[in-house]
């Protein structure tokens, strides 16, 4: 609820949306809260590889504070099921529209690899073409609901496009509408 909280749409919302629906909300900002306070304590770990020890490994002192941890674990947390469900949804529903542009995709995997031990990261980053069509789908259908906000944490403010944008400033800029402009 910290984003609904900052730009006062909490308040507005509460006219349209019913009771149960802020009820859902308050109990996940709870559970990446409990989450995160529990990860927290154990601290940055020498050996860790967690994205969480990103976090708390305070590079330069500039430490997060506890509402900057816990935003970062939200998207953490969550940012990885509904995206990826999006994907393959649309991915599917356009490669089957588009049975030349799979038949392509299809050739490409096929051709690239001799078994499927062969099938990683490193060798699926040489597919060009599987590539482009992934990000044409992310493009066409951005899988989140919209663009991240971004905070200005720094207390001098920060230079975005040659502007200066005071500290405590957030931007929100909705994909969909980045995506699909001419320009």
């Amino acid at each position: 609820m910290g984003q609904l909280e900052r730009y006062k749409i909490f308040t507005i919302l509460q006219v349209f949306l019913p009771k149960s629906a802020f009820k859902q909300v308050a109990e996940v900002d709870n559970y990446v809260t409990a989450l995160s306070k529990k990860r927290q304590a154990r601290g940055h770990l020498k050996d860790g590889t967690d994205m969480f020890n990103y976090l708390l490994e305070n590079k330069g002192g500039d430490a997060l504070s506890q509402k900057e941890y816990e935003g970062n674990a939200l998207v953490l947390l969550f940012a990885g099921a509904d995206t990826t469900a999006t994907v393959m949804i649309f991915g599917s529903y356009l490669l089957c529209k588009n049975p030349e542009v799979a038949k392509r995709a299809r050739d490409e995997v096929r051709n690239s690899f001799r078994d499927s031990s062969e099938i990683n990261a490193t060798n699926v980053s040489e597919l060009k073409y599987m590539l482009a069509i992934l990000s044409e789908i992310m493009r066409l259908y951005p899988p989140g609901p919209s663009g991240l906000a971004r905070h200005i944490a720094n207390k001098a403010g920060q230079m975005v496009a040659g502007h200066h944008v005071p500290y405590n400033v957030s931007s929100h800029f909705p994909l969909r509408h980045v995506q699909h402009t001419s320009h």
